[in-house]
C-alpha cells in the first residue's frame, strides 16, 4: 500500500475545494488594506508540507493578506508563547494541542473566541464535531478552532490474519482475544495454552502492549469503555482507584502476562517495528502512525476502530489541535486581527481539512468524513466510529492527570506495584499536581 502522490493529493484537494466552496459559500471576511500576519505552526513531518501548501494557497487567493508561516517545534510554542505575549512579540495566529489550549486561555495568553469574534470571522462552530469544539471549551468559554483530529485505532495485518484463519478485523473483546491467540506462535510452532509454549521466544504474535503513553492510552480507552474516567465529572479531580480502572489495567496487562499474545518489555517503537516487519497482527496506536506503515514493502494492512475491549461502549481516546489567537499588546492593528480571523476560518473549511488530512489526521467535521474521495483510503474505515471518540480535554490540568496515569500504568505493567497500589498512588500524585495547577489558574 503506497501513499497517494502529492500531485494526486493536490488534484484531490482542488476538486473537492470547488464543491465545498459552493456548499459553504465562503467569502473572505477581511476587506481592509494589505497586511502581513504571522502564523506559528506546531506541526512537523508530513503534516508540515500540507500546511505550507495551504498557506501558499491562501496567500495566492487573498491579495490583501500575506501569511508568513514559521514552524518551531510544538513544545517550543507552548513554552515560549507566554513570554512572547508578555513582551508584545506574539504571532498573530498559532496552533496548540488540546492539552495546552485551555490552560493558555485561563492564563490570559490567548483570546477567547467570543460570539462577536466568531461572527466577525464567519467561523461557524456548528460545522465541527461537538466533542472537538468542546475540547477547547471550559467554563462556557472557547479558546480554539479545531484544525485536526486524531484517535486511537487498530491497524491489522491482512496477510497474517488470513494465515491465522481470521476472516475479519475483530470488533469485540472475545473476537480480539481469539484473533490475537490465533496469531501467536512460538519459534517451535506452539500456540498459547499448548504444552511447552514459550512466551519468551515468539515467532509471531497478536499485539504489542507498550509502556509509556501508548500503553497507558490503550488502558485509558478501555477505562472509558468500562464507563469510567480518570477524572470526576464536574470538578475534574483525579479518580484512578476505581473498579473500572482496575479492570482496564488488568485486561491490557493480561494481554502480556496471562494470554501471552504480546511480548514483554515492548515500547511504542518496537511494537511499530514488529508490525512493519510482519511479525505482529495488530498495532493499536494513534492514527497519525499510518504514515509510518504506508509504503512499507510487503505490509498489507487495514485500519479499524478500536474493538470494544471494555464492558459498556466502543469509546476510544482522541486528541486534537486548535488554531488560536495569542493576546496582543495595546494598540494592536485591528486589521491584523480581522485578517487572522479570516485566515483561521479559511484554513478550517471542509476542503482544506480534507487536504490537510492526507498527513494522517482525520476529519474535524461530518461533511468531510462523508466525502467520496475517502472511499479508497484505509482511514475511511474509522469514520463511522468518530462519534465514539472522546477527546481527553475540556479541563485545564489534562497534562497533570495524564502524566500520573502513565506513571501508574508503567508501575502496574512492570510489576513494580500491584494494580490497586499503582492506581491509588497515581491518584494521590495526580491530586497533588491538580491542586497545584488550580492555584495557577485562579
Amino acid at each position: 500500500m503506497k501513499k497517494a502522490p502529492l500531485t494526486f493529493a493536490l488534484a484531490l484537494g482542488a476538486s473537492f475545494g470547488l464543491f465545498a466552496l459552493a456548499q459553504t459559500g465562503y467569502r473572505s471576511s477581511y476587506t481592509g488594506p494589505r497586511v502581513e500576519i504571522t502564523f506559528w505552526n506546531g506541526q512537523s513531518g508530513d503534516n508540515r508540507k500540507y500546511i505550507d501548501e495551504l498557506v501558499k494557497r491562501y496567500n495566492a487567493s487573498h491579495p490583501n493578506v500575506s501569511v508568513r508561516v514559521t514552524t518551531p517545534p510544538g513544545d517550543t510554542i507552548a513554552q515560549q508563547l507566554p513570554a512572547l505575549v508578555a513582551g508584545g512579540r506574539a504571532p498573530d495566529v498559532t496552533s496548540l494541542i488540546e492539552t495546552m489550549t485551555i490552560p493558555n486561555g485561563l492564563r490570559g495568553v490567548i483570546e477567547e473566541f467570543t460570539p462577536p469574534l466568531l461572527k466577525q470571522g464567519n467561523i461557524d462552530r456548528a460545522r465541527f464535531y461537538p466533542a472537538l469544539w468542546n475540547g477547547a471549551t471550559y467554563g462556557g468559554k472557547s479558546y480554539g478552532v479545531p484544525v485536526y483530529n486524531v484517535a486511537f485505532a487498530m491497524f491489522y495485518n491482512k496477510d497474517l490474519l488470513k494465515k491465522a484463519g481470521v476472516s475479519r478485523a475483530p470488533r469485540t473483546r472475545d473476537e480480539f482475544l481469539r484473533a490475537a491467540q490465533a496469531c501467536t506462535t512460538d519459534k517451535a510452532g506452539r500456540k498459547p495454552g499448548q504444552a511447552g509454549f514459550d512466551s519468551r521466544n515468539l515467532q509471531t504474535w497478536g499485539v504489542g502492549v507498550p509502556n509509556g503513553f501508548f500503553g497507558a492510552t490503550l488502558a485509558y480507552s478501555v477505562l472509558l469503555q468500562n464507563g469510567g474516567n480518570s477524572v470526576t465529572e464536574k470538578t475534574y479531580d483525579a479518580r484512578f482507584d476505581t473498579p473500572e480502572a482496575a479492570q482496564a489495567f488488568g485486561f491490557v496487562g493480561d494481554l502480556v502476562k496471562r494470554y501471552n499474545v504480546s511480548p514483554t518489555n515492548m515500547t511504542e517503537d518496537s511494537q511499530q517495528a514488529a508490525f512493519r516487519s510482519g511479525k505482529q497482527c495488530f498495532s493499536i496506536t494513534g492514527t497519525w502512525v499510518m504514515v509510518n506503515y504506508q509504503g512499507q514493502k510487503g505490509l498489507n494492512f487495514g485500519v479499524a476502530p478500536l474493538p470494544q475491549l471494555g464492558g459498556k461502549s466502543k469509546t476510544a481516546w482522541g486528541g486534537s489541535g486548535y488554531l488560536v489567537l495569542p493576546k496582543q499588546r495595546p494598540g494592536y492593528d485591528p486589521n491584523k486581527r480581522a485578517a487572522a480571523l479570516d485566515f483561521i476560518n479559511w484554513f478550517t473549511l471542509p476542503e482544506n481539512n480534507l487536504y490537510f488530512n492526507q498527513g494522517g489526521t482525520m476529519p474535524t467535521m461530518p461533511v468531510v468524513a462523508k466525502d467520496k474521495s475517502y472511499d479508497n483510503t484505509p482511514l475511511a474505515e474509522l469514520f463511522g466510529g468518530l462519534n465514539d471518540v472522546q477527546i481527553e480535554a475540556g479541563f485545564p490540568w489534562v497534562d497533570q492527570v495524564r502524566g500520573a496515569w502513565i506513571g501508574a500504568w508503567d508501575n502496574a505493567l512492570s510489576g513494580k506495584k500491584d494494580i490497586r497500589t499503582a492506581l491509588r498512588d497515581g491518584e494521590t500524585e495526580a491530586g497533588k499536581l491538580v491542586n497545584q495547577a488550580r492555584k495557577n489558574f485562579r
